[in-house]
């Protein structure tokens, strides 16, 4: 059985682009263009060649301009979860890896706990916790999605209840309130279909894989201090879980 038109026109403009023919950020040629190139192939079929490069990520569409390619060989993050993730921990954990990081919060949030969130910070359903809600970037693409949650009476009037536009990172302002993180209770990494909300914040194809984090850290009293959830393209991030002392750096 012959192999379909589509098929065989994403394999190779796959190849092009691993060979550097269009490199990274720059713009597919339009459809019309890439039609005559292979043939007078029907638009239909330069759409699924399009998605399926797409979900292999080797470019992404953007609204009013065209299909943006990617690298095909992208820097990937090794993030640890053994200290509080912050801004200056991901940019240099993105240095590392050749890339340049950003992170940046987004939105903070007050409301009541519920039933896992209180299970996981020893706090009763309902009682008030504050959520940093910050975004991940590599090279300016969004990779990463994070939900930092704090006990509303821990962090009442510091800094982690202001939003901010550069994450400052919660080590040190819950050290400057007496509860310096000592040691990570527990850490789950697993993965799941992504949302489509998911899947439109971190340009994945709808349905990809996403990689999902989730810690609790405690203070030297035993006191749950903060939860970490994170939402990753699991192409560009790997987890790591390490039961190591909090570098006093962080």
């Amino acid at each position: 059985m012959a192999e379909p038109q589509w098929k065989r026109i994403a394999s190779d403009l796959a190849q092009r682009i691993r060979e550097g023919e269009f490199q990274p950020g720059s713009y597919l040629p339009h459809r019309d263009q890439l039609r005559q190139e292979y043939g007078g192939v029907a638009t239909n079929t330069i759409a699924a060649a399009a998605r399926a490069l797409t979900e292999q990520l080797l470019i992404r569409r953007v609204a009013n301009k065209g299909l943006l390619v990617l690298d095909p060989q992208p820097a990937i993050v090794n993030v640890p979860l053994n200290v509080l993730a912050h801004g200056r921990l991901w940019r240099l954990s993105c240095q590392l890896a050749g890339a340049v990081g950003d992170m940046t919060v987004t939105d903070v949030e007050r409301g009541p706990a519920s039933p896992d969130v209180a299970e996981l910070l020893d706090l009763r359903t309902g009682d008030e916790v504050v959520t940093r809600v910050r975004r991940a970037t590599i090279d300016g693409a969004t990779i990463r999605l994070d939900r930092a949650v704090y006990p509303a009476d821990l962090v009442k009037d510091s800094a982690l209840t202001r939003p901010a536009t550069i994450d400052t990172g919660a080590g040190v302002a819950l050290a400057g309130l007496g509860h310096a993180p000592a040691r990570i209770a527990r850490a789950t990494v697993w993965t799941r279909p992504s949302t489509s909300q998911e899947a439109a914040q971190l340009t994945l194809p709808r349905g990809a894989h996403v990689l999902l984090a989730e810690c609790v850290a405690l203070d030297n009293d035993g006191r749950a201090v903060e939860l970490l959830r994170i939402v990753t393209n699991p192409q560009r991030v790997r987890i790591q879980t390490v039961d190591a002392p909090f570098p006093p750096a962080w």
